[in-house]
Order: C-alpha cells, then structure tokens, then sequence
C-alpha cells in the first residue's frame, strides 16, 4: 500500500506541475519573471515529491530487510523534506501564479488575490513551522491551496478565462522579402 501510494504522490506531483506550467503558458507569461519562477517553484516540487517518495521506497525496504537504523533514519529525514515544500516551492508557485493572474485577463481578481494569500501564509509558516510544531495549520492552508486548484480548473472548464492575444506572428513572403512584416 505504501508502494502505491509512493507511485500516486509522484505522479499527482508532476500531474500539479504540469497544470501549472499550463495556467502560466495559457497566461502568455512564459518568458516572464513570474512565469519562470512559477515554473522554478513546479521544478522545486518534483524534486522534494521524488526524495519523499525514494524516502518511502527507502522505508519499505528497511522493513524488509529488518535495519531498523535505515528505517529511522529514512522516516527522520522525511519528516524533514516535507518542511521544505513550505518553505521555497508553495510559496513561489503561489506568489507567481498571483502576480501572473493579476497581471492577465487569465482568470477573475479573485484567484490573483488568493494566490498571494495562499504563498504569503505559506511563506510565513514555512518560516515559523521550522521553530514551532504548526503541521495541522499548515495542512489547513495546504487542503484551501487544492480547493484553489480545483476551482482554477472548474473556472477554466466553464470558460471564465479570458482570451490572451498570441504575439504577433513573423509573416514571412518568399516572392517579395520586402513585404515581410512582424
């Protein structure tokens, strides 16, 4: 079960990600600075996603083989890794996708200014949470992050984005290169 549930977190990690490099391609803020943290704070999460898995294979395997050192230490240093989703990705990847929202006609305001609650309370108690046991607040935050998610995706399925205008295409004429416009 531990097995499935290691696969399940890797892949639902790299599913998120990919859905927020789509809101932030969809926003036509790829080659922006918000664009390109959100996107750093998506590659942040499938690194900390995949110690944390290999940490429950890790685990699993210590049992097997009976090395109870190994097992402490496995479960050690993954109560430590999950700090550290608080403490750089989460709120980067909200900062960014409140300041991209913001920023765009993607989605309503209101997404926008969530977003940065969402990576402001995130970034707080990343930094608190290393000095005082703030799990179960956290985890409340975390559970209205993937409400947010979710209702991103519904607002998109029902069409409240707006459309964001493509660069101009390079129009190219191969019989009069002086007619080539941008």
């Amino acid at each position: 079960m531990i097995l499935a549930s290691s696969w399940l977190q890797a892949i639902g990690s790299l599913l998120n990600v990919i859905f927020i490099l789509a809101l932030v391609s969809m926003s036509g803020a790829i080659n922006r600075l918000a664009g390109w943290l959100t996107a750093l704070g998506g590659v942040v999460v499938l690194c900390i996603s995949l110690v944390e898995v290999s940490l429950y294979i890790s685990s699993v395997q210590s049992v097997i083989s009976g090395n109870l050192t190994a097992l402490s230490v496995s479960l050690i240093l993954n109560q430590a890794i999950q700090h550290a989703y608080v403490l750089v990705p989460a709120p980067l990847i909200m900062l960014g996708l409140g300041a991209i929202i913001l920023d765009t006609r993607l989605l309503p305001r209101i997404f926008g200014y969530l977003a940065l609650a969402f990576g402001i309370a995130m970034g707080v108690l990343g930094i608190f949470g290393l000095f005082m046991p703030l799990q179960a607040v956290i985890d409340m935050v975390l559970t209205g992050q993937e409400v947010w998610f979710a209702a991103v995706a519904i607002a998109i399925a029902l069409g409240a984005t707006k459309a964001i205008e493509p660069p101009p295409a390079i129009q190219v004429s191969a019989q009069n290169p002086a007619q080539n416009t941008i």
